[in-house]
């Protein structure tokens, strides 16, 4: 069974979000101002480079998997690594320029954005810290830190992704494949279902 849990995340880590993005060539026939559509396209594609990049990590957890068991050391670096990770984009996310040549409503709506992006990512990052923190000692209210902060990380990469989509509906309704976001977020809560299969952990981790 934990086997078979472990492969499924695997499995799902290989989505990355990808959006079918219109041409400005489509763009220019529907009407809409070219240069801001060009401008949209160029931040919405950074955003989206800084979410696949920050998800990378996840295609670890197939190494976690050894002989069919659950390699501890190794889910325990799984964590750390992508903790660090979740950090570094939440500060390239904070970095992320607002585009000038967009109308004052867009720019207002692309900050609120990268904002989102960013605390979610700060706080997926809390939320692994807690885990290994909780790995290390087993305190049961870590882990529900480690629960709290993840749904909150979520929460905020959700609400981008939909601001981000209306931002680009308000210029050209686009036809979007289907969400790999939705998709990979699963991975963080599986963490919280690989915990119940840890019969080999008595007592407090101990890093070496």
């Amino acid at each position: 069974m934990q086997y078979l849990l472990i492969k499924y995340i695997v499995i799902l880590l290989f989505s990355a979000p990808n959006i079918c993005i219109h041409s400005p060539v489509a763009f220019a026939e529907n009407g809409i101002d070219l240069n801001r559509q060009v401008v949209f396209l160029a931040f919405e594609r950074k955003a989206f480079d800084l979410l696949d990049s920050g998800m990378e990590p996840l295609n670890e957890l197939d190494e976690v998997t050894l002989d069919e068991s659950l390699d501890v050391k190794k889910l325990h670096n799984f964590v750390v690594s992508a903790r660090q990770t979740f950090g570094e984009t939440s500060l390239a996310f904070a970095k992320l320029k607002v585009p000038a040549a967009l109308p004052d409503d867009i720019k207002a709506s692309l900050g609120q954005i990268k904002v989102y992006f960013s605390t979610g990512f700060k706080e997926l990052g809390e939320s692994l810290d807690f885990y290994r923190q909780y790995m290390e000692s087993r305190n049961p209210l870590l882990f529900e830190k480690f629960i709290e902060q993840r749904d909150k990380g979520v929460s905020h990469i959700d609400g981008a992704l939909t601001l981000l989509n209306t931002v680009r509906m308000q210029l050209n309704p686009p036809k979007l494949k289907p969400n790999a976001w939705t998709v990979a977020r699963r991975h963080l809560y599986e963490l919280q279902s690989i915990d119940a299969f840890v019969p080999w952990l008595k007592g407090p981790f101990v890093v070496n």
